[in-house]
C-alpha cells in the first residue's frame, strides 16, 4: 500500500466535505423548509447520508485510480477532482445562495461528467465502473432531475 495514494485519496474528499459543511450544511434543513421541493424528494437527512456515501466512494475511486496507474494521474483522477469541486459549488449555489439558475447549470455539468467518467474508469479497472454506479444514479440522474424540478417550482413558473 502506498501511503501517498491513501493520504491523497482520503484528504481530497475530506477537504471537499469540510468545505461543504462550512458553506452550506447549516442551511440545508432551512432550505427544505423554505423552498418548494418535488413530492418525490428525499429528506434533508437522506441528502446528508448520500453525501457521506458519495465521499466514501470518491475516496475509494481516487485511491484505486492512482494506485493502479502509479506514477501517472489518469484523466479519471482529475475528473473525480473536478466532480468533487463542482459538487460543492452546486450544493452551495442551491442550498445556501439559492441561486437556482446556477445550481441547474452545475447539475447539468456534473451529470455530463458523471456519465463520461465510467468510460475512463473502465479503462483502468472494470470493477471501478461498477463501484461508481451509485454516483451515476444519485448525481447523474436523481440530483439532475431533482434540481430541475426545484428550479421549475421556484424560477421556472415566472
Amino acid at each position: 500500500m502506498h501511503s501517498a495514494h491513501l493520504t491523497r485519496a482520503i484528504l481530497l474528499p475530506f477537504m471537499a466535505a469540510v468545505a461543504g459543511y462550512l458553506s452550506y450544511v447549516s442551511e440545508l434543513y432551512h432550505f427544505f423548509d423554505a423552498v418548494s421541493t418535488p413530492e418525490w424528494s428525499v429528506s434533508a437527512q437522506m441528502w446528508r447520508n448520500f453525501g457521506f456515501l458519495y465521499y466514501i466512494i470518491c475516496m475509494v475511486l481516487l485511491y484505486r485510480t492512482t494506485f493502479l496507474t502509479d506514477p501517472d494521474f489518469p484523466l479519471a483522477f482529475w475528473m473525480l477532482i473536478v466532480l468533487l469541486i463542482f459538487h460543492e459549488i452546486w450544493a452551495f449555489q442551491l442550498f445556501s445562495a439559492q441561486s437556482f439558475n446556477f445550481a441547474l447549470g452545475g447539475a447539468v455539468f456534473q451529470s455530463i461528467l458523471v456519465f463520461a467518467l465510467p468510460y475512463f474508469l473502465w479503462k483502468i479497472e472494470k470493477k471501478l465502473t461498477i463501484f461508481f454506479i451509485p454516483v451515476v444514479l444519485w448525481i447523474g440522474l436523481y440530483q439532475l432531475f431533482w434540481t430541475y424540478q426545484v428550479w421549475f417550482l421556484t424560477v421556472g413558473d415566472y
